[in-house]
């Protein structure tokens, strides 16, 4: 029903938690409508994201990896003055 390529995007926001097909299609739909420059914004911020944020080896905190410098660890574990004995951990962001 859809062109090759817009089915194909509806597939991969569909793999995102909580988005189905439907909303998958409202997604790619809405990009057909945008302007170019917009799409080149959200290439750019996606081919950003693995190499920008970092994952906490510690406490799983995302963190700005750029401004890293200290291994893994995010700077609430890094804080020297944090208690090292009690974690807290949240379920979802």
């Amino acid at each position: 029903m859809y062109p090759r390529l817009i089915q194909e995007l509806i597939e991969a926001f569909s793999r995102f938690p909580g988005i189905g097909p439907r909303a998958g299609a409202r997604f790619a739909l809405y990009l057909t409508k945008v302007s170019g420059q917009e799409i080149d914004g959200l290439v750019s911020v996606l081919s950003r994201l693995k190499g920008e944020v970092g994952v906490c080896s510690f406490c799983f905190n995302l963190f700005d990896a750029k401004e890293q410098d200290h291994g893994n660890r995010c700077g609430i574990c890094r804080n020297p003055g944090r208690s090292t004995v009690f974690l807290c951990v949240v379920e979802k962001e």
